[in-house]
């Protein structure tokens, strides 16, 4: 069951308000709220899980958001600000997600190849029955992508990386393992910057520079 609310949570309702997110204002004004936000919010619903809020997972969640307002303050725009409440209703969507991970783990006792796949299966059944109610093409969408990139990082994102999240959770538990994945939106800005799509400024490095002091600072 948890697995399964998993998916719904990040992958229908997370990821669907992520990538209208990015629509409206671009991956590096997207991602920061997206991924920075959901990161304090998981370690205080791990809290709630029975997981023990130390002083530096405080003070790691406090030095997300000057990272944040450094990220993001480069849009001003209404469209933009709009990508950025996207972004921040998929930070919930994610956080509540990612903590039904260790409810599948806990209550369910699934594998965390078997929380990648319910998670997965889950999310999939339903947003086919709401692409069909709403017209879309399925299987040109297919056809489109079948030949792309887009499987490839369909089974790293899904498969390899909610794996990976699930076994980490078991070893360090939620709170760290979530604050670790703050790493993901930098790489994300970078990679972005390196095709030419978009500019990382100094501003954008400074507070991804915040972020990183942050996970250091819990790692340590």
């Amino acid at each position: 069951m948890g697995g399964s609310l998993s998916g719904l949570l990040s992958l229908v309702i997370g990821d669907s308000l992520y990538l209208f997110s990015i629509n409206y204002s671009g991956v590096s004004i997207a991602a920061p709220p997206v991924s920075y936000t959901y990161i304090p919010l998981t370690v205080v619903f791990a809290v709630f899980l029975g997981e023990q809020l130390t002083i530096t997972k405080l003070l790691a969640s406090i030095l997300l958001i000057p990272g944040v307002y450094l990220l993001s303050r480069s849009g001003g725009s209404r469209r933009e600000i709009k990508g950025l409440f996207l972004g921040l209703g998929a930070a919930l969507a994610w956080a509540a997600g990612q903590s039904m991970i260790k409810v599948a783990d806990i209550t369910g006792g699934l594998n965390p190849i078997s929380i990648a796949f319910t998670r997965v299966a889950a999310a999939g059944i339903v947003l086919l029955v709401i692409n069909y109610f709403m017209g879309n093409n399925i299987a040109g969408a297919i056809r489109g992508t079948v030949r792309s990139y887009l499987p490839i990082i369909a089974v790293l994102d899904l498969g390899l990386g909610v794996a990976l999240f699930a076994f980490s959770m078991d070893l360090i538990g939620l709170g760290l393992t979530v604050i670790l994945t703050g790493t993901m939106p930098l790489i994300a800005q970078l990679m972005s910057s390196a095709m030419g799509r978009e500019k990382f400024s100094v501003v954008k490095f400074l507070g991804a520079l915040v972020i990183v002091m942050a996970i250091v600072l819990v790692v340590l």
